[in-house]
């Protein structure tokens, strides 16, 4: 048997901080952001500056253009800083409910499917995130989750079976 899990908003209790890296280069920006799984407009938007100011963030050679004001970099990475640790929270989410369902089934399921979701599928009515934002928790989930020996796979929401579903 197997399980699905979604990802819910509620109350988290972070498991790991992410490594970081001492520097605040663009380059780093850069690898967060992707790890984040945001496009530069979609972390521009929730950092509260242009698509150019971020992109004067990430940038790491001047001969490329302006490079941002401290201010910016400051709120960019203090942005950065709570999407990160929401971030590791939602992980804990995802792994808590798999303990969950372990408890709960007293058993460790055989396949734990992870919702997976397509463009615009995150988006809708009282999502505050993008897509990728809550692909990338799954794939950060599922890393975990295999590391300690279980079997998951990821799906999209419509090929859900009737099993039980979290």
């Amino acid at each position: 048997m197997a399980w699905t899990l979604f990802l819910n908003r509620g109350d988290f209790m972070p498991r790991k901080k992410v490594p970081t890296t001492k520097g605040r280069t663009g380059a780093d920006l850069k690898a967060y952001r992707d790890w984040l799984g945001l496009g530069p407009s979609e972390l521009a938007k929730l950092c509260g500056v242009s698509l150019d100011a971020l992109k004067a963030c990430e940038r790491t050679d001047i001969k490329g253009g302006r490079r941002a004001s401290m201010d910016t970099r400051r709120k960019v990475w203090g942005v950065v800083d709570s999407l990160v640790e929401r971030h590791n929270q939602g992980v804990e989410r995802l792994l808590g409910l798999v303990d969950d369902l372990e408890a709960l089934k007293g058993r460790m399921p055989s396949v734990v499917h992870v919702a997976y979701c397509k463009r615009g599928e995150a988006t809708g009515e009282g999502s505050d995130m993008p897509d990728g934002w809550y692909n990338a928790i799954a794939r950060d989930a599922w890393q975990f989750l295999i590391a300690d020996g279980v079997k998951v796979r990821f799906v999209y929401r419509e090929d859900m079976h009737d099993g039980d579903v979290w």
